[in-house]
């Protein structure tokens, strides 16, 4: 499988531009985000982790480090508008036989090497903010749901890795939950530009609205 840097600190305004314009035929609600958050939004920022931004890794992403400075952006925005913040990290236990572990022929193991968040994402998580996950989906086996509901979020904002597995499928989860869902299509990244756009291009045609980082400073 091809693996490519399609977002790059140096030509990221072309790609954005290009991104919009491959995107904006399937936006089922093009008016998308207003650049206001409501009283009830909650960004989810998805397993920003060593194992997809360090170049040792198996899964290392290459357009991953140029999202980090949005991702970042955007905690910021959030925190500074009084929102919540949540932050996942994948991990298995030793010994977990499951389908991704078939799938993949292994998966990044709880405690490992690879498993920390970024310390630029770490330093801004807070008592209760991380949500340990094994599987693509967020609200599966985990609290997320009745944490988001006991601060009356009705409104998921999500950003992180990857684009069309664990972030895909988490915004088509919280989409079932009755969560309006905004995906920032430049605070998110996967291996190459064809999975990228195929999965914003699902999401913005039937569960999210596309959003970009800009508009949330």
């Amino acid at each position: 499988m091809n693996k490519e840097s399609y977002f790059s600190p140096e030509q990221f305004a072309e790609a954005i531009k290009r991104l919009a314009a491959d995107i904006n035929p399937y936006e089922r609600h093009p008016q998308g985000f207003k650049g206001k958050l409501s009283g009830h939004s909650a960004l989810l920022v998805i397993d920003m982790q060593r194992y997809f931004l360090e170049t040792d890794s198996r899964a290392f992403l290459p357009s991953g480090s140029a999202i980090l400075p949005r991702v970042l952006s955007l905690i910021a925005a959030f925190r500074a508008a009084g929102q919540p913040v949540f932050f996942t990290r994948h991990g298995h236990a030793n010994g977990d036989r499951g389908a991704m572990n078939r799938w993949w022929g292994g998966a990044l193991e709880k405690g490992s090497g690879h498993w920390p968040l970024m310390e630029e994402i770490n330093g801004f998580c807070r008592r209760g903010d991380i949500v340990d996950k094994c599987r693509y989906d967020a609200f599966f086996g985990t609290d997320l749901e009745s944490n988001l509901l006991a601060l009356s979020v009705s409104q998921l904002h999500i950003c992180g890795v990857m684009t069309h597995l664990c972030c895909e499928t988490t915004a088509r989860a919280a989409f079932v939950r009755d969560f309006d869902v905004f995906m920032v299509a430049d605070a998110t990244a996967t291996y190459n530009y064809e999975l990228h756009l195929g999965s914003l291009r699902g999401l913005a045609q039937g569960f999210a609205c596309i959003s970009w980082s800009r508009e949330y400073r």
